[in-house]
């Protein structure tokens, strides 16, 4: 698709750019993933490093297995995550009342339109890039088409929404945050397990 799109020379750079965007992503990730978990379970600062090192491996073998692998992680975690949003979104909504409650929350402050435009293109910007990488082991086209669809408006919705609700009612837009000040200690150590340890694999 790049060389169709920019021709040889284009393509090169297009493929630079998105590797080292892929890159940054994987080492953002891993970094994450150890620090959030020292911090969550009140473990040593100094563990931190080690603990990025032998994350960045284990995300390594997963993606050394391929395609398989990611099949079967995806069976697991995908629907394992859907129902700690799904928990996450039930309770958020008991704590602030029910939608009466929800709609008497005042927002202390508005969105401007650059961060209403930098949410949309960097929400869809990096499933967009990688699509095609994803959807190419479909049986079928009708198959690629469907998933990704579903993916980004389902699945890519689902998570917008529930940043939205975690900003209004626990001023936490992020999903671990959000089960953090839940309680759910175990389930956001186990939501940043799955969540990270899946993208990661797919971008590698």
């Amino acid at each position: 698709m790049g060389r169709f799109c920019f021709g040889e020379v284009g393509s090169k750079l297009s493929d630079a750019l998105l590797g080292f965007t892929q890159i940054g992503w994987y080492a953002w990730g891993t970094a994450t993933i150890a620090v959030v978990l020292v911090k969550t379970l009140g473990l040593s600062a100094a563990l931190e490093t080690p603990l990025m090192v032998l994350f960045g491996l284990a995300f390594c073998i997963t993606a050394m297995i391929g395609f398989r692998g990611l099949d079967l992680l995806s069976r697991v975690a995908v629907p394992a995550m859907l129902l700690f949003i799904l928990i996450s979104l039930y309770t958020g909504m008991v704590d602030v009342g029910g939608l009466s409650g929800l709609a008497g929350q005042t927002p202390s402050e508005h969105m401007s339109v650059a961060a209403a435009i930098t949410v949309v293109i960097g929400t869809f910007i990096s499933g967009g890039t990688q699509a095609t990488n994803w959807s190419r082991f479909a049986r079928t086209p009708r198959i690629a088409v469907i998933a990704t669809i579903g993916a980004f408006f389902v699945g890519n919705g689902l998570m917008v929404l529930t940043g939205a609700l975690g900003a209004m009612i626990y001023q936490q837009a992020d999903i671990v945050d959000v089960m953090l000040a839940q309680g759910f200690v175990t389930l956001a150590v186990l939501m940043l397990f799955l969540n990270l340890d899946h993208s990661g694999q797919h971008h590698l």
